[in-house]
């Protein structure tokens, strides 16, 4: 199964052709270049991803967990999915209970989730 990932209108060998073409013909191509990233940068992620991630780990905790601690980070994944807090709300919620269940449910932190950028690229986290 081959997976299709958007393109925004770029042919694989855009740069390639920059480089061929003389100066005045570059600068155009670079506008366009800019132009595509630009549109693709206003894109903004759906919800809905994050949220089938926490779902998934909260699978691996529900035999752990009572009722009123499940249905807790059911309501903060339904407040995340409607923009009212941020991911990290319910993702904390799930890391604490996750630390307590952390011997009956490794898999848990071999997953991505808890630490999704590299460490050496967690100090630029808070620059924008």
């Amino acid at each position: 199964m081959t997976i299709q990932k958007p393109t925004f209108g770029i042919s694989s060998g855009l740069l390639g052709e920059m480089v061929r073409y003389n100066r005045d013909h570059l600068a155009g191509r670079a506008a366009t270049c800019l132009g595509i990233l630009m549109r693709a940068l206003t894109q903004t992620s759906a919800a809905g991803q994050p949220a089938n991630t926490l779902l998934h780990l909260l699978g691996y905790l529900k035999t752990y967990l009572y009722s009123a601690e499940k249905q807790s980070i059911l309501g903060l994944t339904k407040q995340y999915r409607t923009a009212l807090i941020p991911y990290v709300v319910p993702l904390s919620l799930l890391r604490h209970y996750a630390r307590l269940y952390r011997t009956q449910a490794p898999y848990l932190w071999q997953q991505s989730v808890w630490a999704p950028f590299p460490g050496h690229l967690t100090q630029y986290k808070n620059i924008l």
